[in-house]
């Protein structure tokens, strides 16, 4: 009789177990769903500029490889109002890059978002929070490419030694850094240009500087120019992309015709000077001092010491025109098939 009084409480017991798991899993369904939708909401709120906000200048500088962004960014970098940011996404999605509701590689590929940093939307948070220094609410990933840009670069209180630069005092510090400059400026060669768009709408005071290169002299940059089937396969991804980023360049610019220029990377070449005077005055950087025409010209002359083009004194044309002397006959061919348009 003990034996079957225990055995129908336990089968009892065993239902109300059951139902509570069941209530339980329901709630917490309930409250993630109510979570999201805050979180959701939240976001759509977030990305609206404060008011502290809107004197600042954004610069976006948008590139297909790091040399043909890196002359622009150190030198728009180094002045005195600006505060500078490399590949943010580089360390989320690395060797591809991101199109309005796709992610795309070098393969020549595309596919759907995976996950949440691969989202559009999680693009133009991270990009938001890096403009308006909110660095303590970033990914991880994008957090560490800041703190290993400026811990050793600036004598910060909290950021000196390697224990200390990721406490939240040395955030707070960078923070305070990032408000006090005119200038917040990010270089990238992850996004397309609809992506860019997305931002120049949502943010008046954003300004884009869109570096194109000649498509044969950014595949020579890369390893993809050992074997024909990577060349095909790199040439007709980056040329469709770089051919409908400046499709799209064309139509911005008669939408925004202060905010947006399309530089390329050869014009800077040949005329460093000028070009380093033309990026100031549209960027409204008013500091072109000749601290800053000495630095550009000293950068010019030490760029072999530096991967960049590996330059000597006075060869910036001839490093921007490198590919011509490298790549073989049949090489070219092929770029040229895929990349005749652009």
């Amino acid at each position: 009789m003990r034996s079957k009084d225990t055995g129908g409480y336990s089968k009892g017991g065993g239902k109300r177990r059951r139902l509570n798991v069941v209530l339980s899993m329901f709630v917490i369904a309930i409250s993630f769903l109510i979570f999201e939708y805050s979180l959701s909401n939240n976001d759509k709120d977030e990305v609206q500029l404060r008011e502290s906000d809107k004197p600042a200048t954004l610069v976006l500088l948008v590139g297909y490889s790091d040399s043909a962004s890196v002359w622009s960014r150190d030198v728009v970098s180094y002045a005195q109002e600006s505060f500078y940011v490399s590949e943010p996404l580089k360390m989320l999605l690395p060797d591809g890059y991101y199109k309005k509701h796709l992610v795309c590689f070098n393969n020549n590929t595309c596919r759907p978002p995976q996950s949440q940093t691969e989202q559009e939307e999680f693009v133009i948070h991270t990009f938001y929070r890096l403009f308006t220094c909110k660095f303590s609410n970033l990914h991880p990933e994008s957090m560490q490419n800041i703190l290993e840009m400026y811990h050793n670069r600036v004598p910060f209180q909290y950021c000196s030694s390697e224990p200390s630069w990721k406490s939240a005092e040395c955030i707070e510090e960078m923070e305070r850094l990032c408000r006090s400059k005119t200038h917040r400026v990010i270089m990238t060669i992850q996004l397309s240009m609809e992506i860019v768009n997305n931002m120049m709408e949502l943010w008046s005071n954003l300004k884009i500087v869109h570096i194109v290169q000649d498509p044969r002299a950014v595949i020579h940059e890369t390893e993809y120019s050992t074997t024909d089937n990577d060349v095909k396969s790199y040439s007709s991804n980056l040329c469709s992309w770089m051919n409908d980023d400046v499709q799209f360049v064309r139509r911005l610019q008669t939408k925004y015709p202060r905010r947006l220029k399309l530089v390329s990377l050869e014009a800077l070449a040949e005329s460093p000077f000028s070009a380093a005077g033309y990026l100031y005055e549209f960027l409204d950087m008013f500091l072109y001092t000749e601290k800053v025409w000495f630095w550009v010209y000293t950068n010019i002359q030490n760029m072999v010491k530096r991967d960049f083009y590996k330059m000597s004194r006075f060869n910036l044309t001839r490093g921007a025109h490198r590919r011509r002397r490298h790549l073989s006959f049949q090489t070219v061919e092929v770029m040229d098939k895929f990349c005749r348009d652009t």
